[in-house]
């Protein structure tokens, strides 16, 4: 008779993904992280504070985030050509889900050399960015099959690990950092970054188990 020795790091491995397939085969209650993500802010798509990349200007931005009970102060940057941002801190008031610990961003371009571009008030909103206490897992069930995503070893060499998901005004970005050498258990226990974008992806979505042999 053969018997197979399982090293811990394998037995920890085979627990974790047992355990996320009973998740996924188990009914649970995300109506708590639904009311997060998608509010009362009437979007067409997935928005933030009523901030809807692609549509929402500079200054409609800014006024949202000023009379938002969870902002409890926005800061414009805009220097000249190039991108600008806007940045704010939260109140106190905001959802648990947040991560306060990690500045929340939105991001838009602005040329004040081309006399026929928008006026600064008047540009577009571009991406908006924010850090959550949201595990990737449960973020990626409560979305479904990723269109795409990417899984790159960074320069600090950490896991660059990302989910993208297409909508009207471009792809929504999950992503997460994850510590070399990875595990399963990495993944299991990363926090999620959420990005709105008009961009687009066009790399291939990559498994957590092949992401964490990266590193």
């Amino acid at each position: 008779m053969i018997r197979l020795l399982l090293t811990p790091t394998m037995f920890v491995a085979a627990l974790l993904t047992v355990a996320v397939g009973m998740i996924r085969a188990w009914p649970v209650d995300n109506s708590d992280l639904s009311d997060f993500l998608l509010g009362a802010d009437d979007c067409p798509a997935l928005c933030f504070l009523g901030i809807y990349p692609g549509s929402t200007t500079v200054e409609q931005a800014l006024d949202q985030l000023r009379t938002h009970e969870w902002v409890g102060s926005a800061q414009l940057n805009a220097s000249g050509r190039g991108y600008g941002d806007i940045r704010w801190q939260w109140s106190g008031q905001q959802s648990a889900f947040i991560d306060t610990t990690r500045p929340a961003r939105i991001t838009f371009y602005w040329d004040d050399e081309d006399p026929d571009g928008p006026r600064l008030n008047d540009s577009i909103i571009e991406t908006l960015t924010i850090y959550t206490d949201i595990r990737m897992y449960r973020l990626q069930a409560w979305f479904g099959l990723p269109d795409n995503g990417t899984s790159a070893f960074r320069n600090d060499e950490n896991l660059g690990y990302a989910a993208t998901y297409n909508v009207d005004y471009g792809m929504v970005d999950i992503s997460t950092v994850m510590t070399c050498p990875a595990q399963l258990l990495s993944y299991w226990e990363a926090r999620a970054r959420i990005t709105l974008s008009i961009g687009r992806s066009s790399s291939p979505f990559v498994p957590p188990n092949d992401a964490t042999r990266m590193c």
